[in-house]
């Protein structure tokens, strides 16, 4: 289970919409526990791919690094990211699945359709087995 707040999850559809019709890509931030990710902070980052197309993205690696050092002793960790599918479902992509490097980490996939928000879902991604599973998810307040 992946709980995000209406807020967050609005900052990420903005970041979607507004690079339509590239993908946007960012970090989430929060905690784990058990089966229970709260996300506490969306962090958006370059698509240094962007310039490779619409169906493609990577995070900045130095975005990720400055994080992580701003992390540090907090009780809040890189738990995830997030990006957008122009004019594509919300699913994993073939692409997404070569991607997959951290099997711990949350998949946030916005799909984005003629440039207005469509919906979104969350996953874990194998990269070994080349399969998803989807997450649920709880938007709060």
């Amino acid at each position: 289970m992946i709980k995000l707040s209406k807020i967050q999850l609005d900052q990420i559809i903005y970041e979607a919409t507004t690079s339509y019709p590239s993908e946007c890509c960012g970090l989430l931030v929060g905690n784990t526990s058990d089966h229970l990710h709260i996300i506490n902070n969306i962090v958006p980052s370059t698509n240094i791919l962007r310039s490779r197309g619409n169906d493609c993205f990577e995070i900045d690696p130095q975005d990720r690094i400055n994080l992580e050092r701003n992390l540090r002793g907090t009780t809040d960790n890189v738990i995830g990211h997030f990006h957008s599918h122009p004019n594509c479902s919300n699913t994993p992509s073939k692409i997404d699945l070569e991607m997959a490097y951290e099997p711990e980490m949350i998949w946030l996939i916005v799909s984005v359709i003629e440039g207005k928000f469509h919906d979104f879902a969350t996953y874990r991604l194998d990269k070994a087995k080349q399969q998803y599973i989807e997450l649920s998810c709880e938007i709060i307040n």
